[in-house]
C-alpha cells in the first residue's frame, strides 16, 4: 500500500516541468556571432554579456538545462558545424580558454 502511494506520487512528480520539480534550471543562450577566436559562446540568461551583447537575432535560446556542461553539449549537437565554447564568466565549467 505505502509503495503503491509513493509511486503515485512519483510518477506525478515525474510528470512536471523541471521548475515545477523545484530542480535548479536556467535558460542558456548561444551567441550566433562569432568572437575574433572563432567561438561561439553559450551565457546564461542572467549573464552580463548575454544582457551587453543582446541586439535582434544574435542569440538562440538552446533551453533549460541543469548545468552549464548540459548546455553547451547541447550546442554542440545542435550546431556541429560551430567552435563552441561557455562563457568565462557565467559557465566557467564549461569554458576551455
Amino acid at each position: 500500500m505505502i509503495a503503491e502511494i509513493l509511486y503515485h506520487k512519483f510518477k506525478k512528480v515525474a510528470k512536471k516541468k523541471p521548475r515545477e520539480r523545484g530542480e535548479n534550471v536556467t535558460n542558456y543562450y548561444l551567441n550566433l556571432n562569432a568572437q575574433s577566436n572563432g567561438d561561439h559562446e553559450v551565457h546564461k540568461e542572467s549573464c552580463y554579456y548575454y544582457y551587453m551583447y543582446k541586439s535582434g537575432y544574435n542569440f538562440e535560446l538552446l533551453g533549460s538545462f541543469n548545468n552549464e556542461i548540459d548546455a553547451v553539449n547541447y550546442a554542440k549537437i545542435k550546431h556541429p558545424e560551430y567552435k563552441i565554447d561557455g562563457c568565462a564568466h557565467c559557465c566557467s565549467k564549461a569554458h576551455r580558454g
